[in-house]
């Protein structure tokens, strides 16, 4: 009778075989679970396309009209829509909106009186409903090799330079991260995707743009949406506003969201 010896050849081919099946039952185990994670992060995208509805709104004051800048920036004795079912919170809600407006000189939103070198350029920004200040820079065209491109702000808002500053009439572009989990950039505007449900439910949202000369601007947010990003383009306005731009929805990130606010004040 023959014996295997610990080092025969049909030892070694016994080895090599069990050693080679983990190995491919291992990168079995490996595509059936990228297979899992490629089709999650489908299934996730479909899903948070379909809620992008949820990011279109307007204001239903109808706070596009310049015409009565006054009553809005000094509503006198309007409560708050979202403080009716809590009258002593509309105390807190409306000293706090006045504490906001004091001292602005309401505009009619087309725009102020510019020299030939223009007005300054954004310096800060705050948005009080959601908890936002930030510092505003100018971004910078960035060669990519065969394209080029605007920067991507890092945790700062970012203003496309060619476009308005504060107070003059067009179109301002200021843009930020909802979320940046690979780059790191920061999410200075995670909490711009709550715009829209305010405004739906009766909420006047605010935006106060100051620039370097700390001259400070007050625009009044009037509809949000969102777009594919292939389709997004800039677009000009004879009046004064802003367009805030952030990327959604989260680990997806191919449309984008706008949100538009109309010049209504100003003070310094």
């Amino acid at each position: 009778m023959a014996v295997v010896g610990r080092n025969s050849p049909a030892l070694r081919a016994m080895r090599t075989w069990s050693k080679e099946r983990w190995v491919a039952l291992a990168l079995i185990g490996l595509g059936v679970l990228l297979l899992a994670a490629v089709a999650g992060y489908y299934l996730y995208s479909v899903l948070a396309r379909s809620q992008l509805g949820d990011l279109e709104s307007s204001d239903p004051f109808g706070s596009t009209d310049q015409s009565n800048g006054f009553s809005s920036i000094y509503p006198g004795s309007i409560v708050p829509s979202l403080s009716w079912d809590n009258p002593r919170w509309t105390d807190v809600d409306y000293d706090s909106s006045n504490a906001l407006f004091e001292g602005f000189i309401p505009v009619d939103g087309m725009g102020l009186s510019v020299g030939a070198d223009g007005l300054p350029a954004p310096a800060r920004i705050e948005i009080p409903a959601i908890g936002l200040s930030s510092t505003v820079k100018a971004l910078e065209i960035i060669n990519y090799g065969d394209a080029r491109g605007w920067e991507t702000p890092t945790d700062v808002v970012g203003h496309i330079p060619t476009t308005p500053n504060p107070g003059e009439a067009g179109t301002g572009y200021l843009f930020g991260h909802l979320q940046s989990p690979i780059r790191g950039e920061g999410s200075i505007f995670r909490n711009l995707k709550q715009i829209p449900d305010m405004l739906r439910k009766g909420q006047d949202i605010y935006v106060v743009l100051y620039n370097e000369e700390d001259t400070a601007y007050l625009y009044q947010v009037s509809t949000t949406t969102s777009i594919p990003q292939e389709d997004f383009t800039f677009q000009h306005s004879y009046a004064s506003t802003i367009i805030m731009v952030a990327c959604v929805p989260a680990y997806v990130y191919d449309q984008r969201l706008l949100v538009t606010a109309n010049l209504i004040g100003v003070k310094g």
